[in-house]
């Protein structure tokens, strides 16, 4: 069996699945006060037999202020697949503005909070705020629609580590929001450093009838001054089409860095607006 699994996701034909940010910046909707729904579902693995994993499902709501500006939240639904644990993760609600809406080149600017309001033990839920502000590019040249997006993830406060008899899979408190990326020993639910710099490069192109693929590279820059391992990248694609009035989309991504937070990630979501 492979080492690294080839990660699914389901995402919307305008959207790639973002760097690292628990939301992921989108075109805003050309309409002011309406509504979108979103879910996503995510399987991530530690090993390749899949017993090491957890699975999230994730339901997001967004509004639209206006046709450039908009506001909304989602909360995690966490369950550790070894283990008989599960829970709600922290609720994160986020802002973006489209500050530059030409035909061909688009500009946003967002600011993302995490909130503890969900559970801290097991690593279900970061036990520290956090603010992301970041940036997304999205030019048009041709059939094909690029994005470049580059976040700064501040999380306030120290984050518990656990000792080396809690550091393995029948006690991973705490775990989930470490300092440095997790090994196949250990895993943690959302990974990330307490100062990290997050970017994404990718391409969105039609491929067949209705039916899009994106292409995409993910990086982390740890800022950590703790750290011996600061960057870490995954390559990924997806497909996306629209059935009836539901944005859909199919697709995956594997870690190319010897440091990594997991071997891989399934995942699926579908979006409809209201």
């Amino acid at each position: 069996m492979i080492r690294q699994m080839l990660a699914l996701c389901f995402v919307t034909s305008s959207v790639f699945a973002c760097a690292g940010l628990d939301y992921c910046p989108m075109p805003v909707q050309k309409k002011a006060s309406s509504w979108t729904f979103f879910q996503s579902f995510q399987q991530v693995n530690y090993d390749d037999s899949g017993t090491k994993s957890y699975f999230q499902w994730s339901p997001r709501l967004e509004f639209s202020l206006s046709k450039n500006w908009r506001i909304g939240g989602h909360v995690p639904f966490v369950s550790l697949t070894d283990k008989s644990e599960s829970g709600f993760g922290n609720i994160v609600v986020f802002t973006d503005l489209e500050v530059v809406s030409e035909k061909n080149n688009r500009w946003l600017v967002g600011l993302q909070s995490e909130i503890v309001t969900g559970r801290t033990d097991y690593g279900i839920a970061a036990s520290s705020p956090q603010l992301l502000p970041y940036v997304t590019w999205l030019p048009i040249t041709g059939d094909f629609q690029w994005v470049t997006t580059l976040g700064y993830r501040y999380s306030f406060g120290k984050h518990g580590v656990a000792s080396s008899e809690e550091s393995t899979l029948s006690s991973v408190a705490h775990l989930g929001h470490d300092h440095t990326p997790v090994s196949t020993d250990t895993y943690s639910v959302n990974a990330h450093s307490e100062q990290e710099i997050l970017g994404r490069i990718g391409a969105h192109f039609p491929v067949f009838s209705q039916v899009t693929m994106g292409v995409y590279a993910d990086t982390v820059y740890v800022l950590d001054a703790d750290v011996s391992s600061r960057f870490l990248a995954t390559l990924g694609m997806n497909l996306s089409t629209k059935l009836w009035d539901v944005d859909v989309a199919l697709g995956g991504s594997v870690p190319v860095t010897d440091d990594k937070r997991d071997l891989g990630s399934l995942y699926g979501s579908m979006r409809v607006g209201f």
